[in-house]
Parts: C-alpha cells; sequence; structure tokens
C-alpha cells in the first residue's frame, strides 16, 4: 500500500471520532428538548455503540474476500456518519435519535474496522496503530470543543450539527482525494514476522482471557467518560453546558498529548508503560472523586488532562503487547472485539447503576471499573514475555 493511501486511512480515524463523539455534549439539550430524563440516553449509547460492534465484526468477516473494494466502503461510511451528525439537530424524537446514531455508530465501526485491518498489513504496523489512534484522539476532542464554543457563542443545536458533519465530510472527501492520488504497490511476497515468529510465546488461555478483561474493562471506562463527563459535571458540580463540554475536551487532549508521545517513545517492553498508565488512572480519578466537587475550571481540567494522560496509550499498548506475545495474530482481531463489548455495555451498565444509585456516584462508578482493569492488568504483565526476556 503507498504511502498516500496510509495516510489517508490514518486521518479517517479523525472523522469518525468527530461524528462519535458529539452526542454526549449535546445530552442536556436533547433532555430538555425532548423532555426524557438523561439517565435514558445509556439507551442511546447502547445501540450506538451497538451499531459500531455489528458492523465492525461484519467487515471483519467480509475482509477475508480480496474482492471487496474495502477503502470505497470506508469512505462511503465515514460520508453516511458526517451525513447523520449534520441533521442530529433536526431529530424530534427519542426514537429517531437512537435510529440515527445506530446508524452513526454502524458507520464508525466499519470505518474502524476497515481502517484498522488494512494498516496492519503496513510493515510500520506498530507506529501506524499508534498515530491513527492520536489522530482519533484529536477527532474525539475536536467534536466537544466545537460544540462548547459555538454553545457560547450562542449557535442554535442544528447549526453546531450542520458543522461537525460539514468538518467530518470535508475529512471524508479528503481521504477520498489521497486515496485517488495514491498509487497500489506490490505486495512483498517474503512474510515481515518470519526473523521474530520463533521469538514470540505459546498461546496462553488463561493469560489471553485476563487481557481480554483489561482491555474490555478499559474501554468501558473510557467510554463512559466519553457519554457522561458533560452532564455529571453539569448536574452534579453546577459546571455551565460550555464548560462541561470543555472539560471533556481536556480529557481527550490529555489522551492525544499521550498517544503522540508513544508514536516516537522506544519502550524495551509494553509490560511496564501498561502498570504506570494504570496507576496514573486509578489516581487521577481518585483525585476526581475527592476533590472534584471543589474543584475551579481550571484545577478540573488539569484532573480531567491527568486522566486522558493515563488513558491515552492503554489500547493500542494491549494491541501491541497481544501481538508480541502470542504468535496466533487472531488473538489481536479477537482483543478488537474485546474493546467494542466495552464500548456497548459500558454505557448501558453506568445508566442502570444511575438508576440505583445516582448520577453523582459516577467518579467511584469509573474508580470501580478502573480497579477490574488494575487487576486484569497485573495479570497480563506480571510475566515477562519471551521477546521482552530475549530483548533484556
Amino acid at each position: 500500500m503507498s504511502k498516500t493511501r496510509k495516510i489517508a486511512l490514518v486521518i479517517s480515524l479523525a472523522g469518525f471520532a468527530v461524528t462519535a463523539n458529539t452526542l454526549p455534549s449535546l445530552v442536556t439539550w436533547f433532555s430538555d428538548s425532548l423532555s426524557i430524563p438523561s439517565k435514558w440516553f445509556g439507551a442511546v449509547f447502547f445501540v450506538q455503540y451497538g451499531g459500531f460492534t455489528l458492523c465492525s465484526i461484519g467487515i471483519g468477516k467480509l475482509q477475508k474476500r480480496k474482492d471487496l473494494p474495502l477503502v470505497g466502503i470506508l469512505i462511503f461510511a465515514l460520508l453516511l456518519a458526517s451525513i447523520g451528525i449534520m441533521l442530529i439537530g433536526t431529530i424530534g424524537s427519542f426514537f429517531a435519535l437512537a435510529l440515527l446514531m445506530m446508524m452513526v455508530g454502524g458507520a464508525g465501526g466499519s470505518v474502524e474496522s476497515i481502517g484498522t485491518a488494512l494498516l496492519s498489513e503496513s510493515d510500520e504496523q506498530g507506529r501506524m496503530i499508534y498515530t491513527s489512534q492520536f489522530l482519533f484522539a484529536v477527532g474525539a476532542f475536536v467534536a466537544p470543543l466545537i460544540v462548547g464554543v459555538f454553545m457560547k457563542l450562542g449557535s442554535t443545536v442544528p447549526r453546531i450539527g450542520a458543522i461537525i458533519g460539514g468538518f467530518a465530510a470535508m475529512v471524508g472527501v479528503t481521504v477520498m482525494i489521497l486515496v485517488l492520488m495514491g498509487k497500489e504497490e506490490k505486495r512483498s511476497t517474503a512474510n515481515p514476522d518470519a526473523m521474530t515468529t520463533n521469538l514470540k510465546g505459546a498461546y496462553h488461555g488463561a493469560t489471553f482471557r485476563w487481557m481480554f478483561i483489561a482491555i474490555m474493562a478499559y474501554v468501558v471506562m473510557e467510554s463512559v467518560i466519553g457519554s457522561w463527563i458533560p452532564t455529571f459535571l453539569e448536574k452534579a458540580y453546577r459546571f455551565s453546558p460550555s464548560d462541561s463540554s470543555l472539560m471533556l475536551t481536556s480529557f481527550w487532549i490529555g489522551l492525544s498529548v499521550s498517544r503522540f508521545f508513544y508514536i516516537y517513545f522506544k519502550k524495551k517492553s509494553t509490560s511496564v508503560p501498561l502498570d504506570v498508565h494504570t496507576l496514573l488512572i486509578l489516581v487521577s480519578l481518585v483525585l476526581f472523586a475527592v476533590v472534584g466537587r471543589h474543584a475551579t475550571i481550571v484545577s478540573m481540567a488539569i484532573l480531567m488532562w491527568l486522566i486522558g494522560l493515563g488513558c491515552g496509550p492503554v489500547w493500542p499498548l494491549l494491541i501491541e503487547h497481544c501481538a508480541t506475545r502470542f504468535e496466533d495474530m487472531h488473538l489481536v482481531m479477537y482483543l478488537v472485539g474485546a474493546g467494542s463489548i466495552g464500548a456497548i455495555v459500558g454505557p448501558a451498565i453506568t445508566s442502570a447503576l444511575f438508576g440505583m444509585l445516582s448520577l453523582q456516584s459516577l467518579p467511584y462508578i469509573l474508580i470501580a471499573y478502573t480497579l477490574v482493569m488494575a487487576l486484569a492488568m497485573v495479570q497480563v504483565t506480571r510475566r515477562r514475555t519471551t521477546v521482552e526476556a530475549v530483548g533484556a
């Protein structure tokens, strides 16, 4: 695959992230406009990520057919998600909103599964995956930033949706142009893993199950932050809608900074970074629970930035850890699927917990999710892999 096409696939994740992360900052507006309790929007997030998972798995199976125009499907899906966000401000019922977000989620699942699958064929797999995840984070914080800024300027939600959808459509058009400019390169018949296969460990079911739990718990925690933090800050801590949206932006900035760092950071192993970032997430969330109610806008922005800094590289680090530990590369695909499951169940479980407890319990719920992730992470990283032992 040509370098131009690789760049196109990488930036497509930014467009996908913009469309996937627009709704959380608009939950309060929709709640007031439709006279629907905020906690009901967990159902909307559920169908959004349900559509994501179904399309992601479906595309993964279809990927085996070489005659499918995968890049064309990616561009179409990105433009479809953009149109959905353009229309979001015109929705007049809760059911219609759920259907629209299911379409947006399904399109997003297609974009991510195709982009990741094609990038995984690159001889610079690690760097390209970190770069794509960095740009995903950039797109994720651009969406609430646009919402927050234009709300402060007094723009209407239909207009904000048109702006965000238009931005995502521009990304889609850019991807299409880059794809048309790029030329396909012949694949090398040599196996790029031939020299490293003997360094990989055999499949250990227990270890992989802990990886599965770790990435699922992480995605549950991250998706809940992305879905509920603006609403929580408005309802529990009395932040304005625009400031709450900007706090979510601070989280995504921290996440982006740490992912950008790992594009260039030459690490000796994945185990130590996984342990360090898990600890940073846990400490930051404890601070959020203890001092959050008394935080100023600046101190809250710093707290959210620290949480994002901890979260940033966890997903790609786990993917890389699995790829370097096990010889069976299909296990990496299963791990990506685990993340999709976490994105589905996270908002739904949290919405149910809000019903039993209250919205004010969000910091403690996030700590509980992180403790599950930490327990699994200890099991994942406590044994050094064969690759790490050789490189030590």
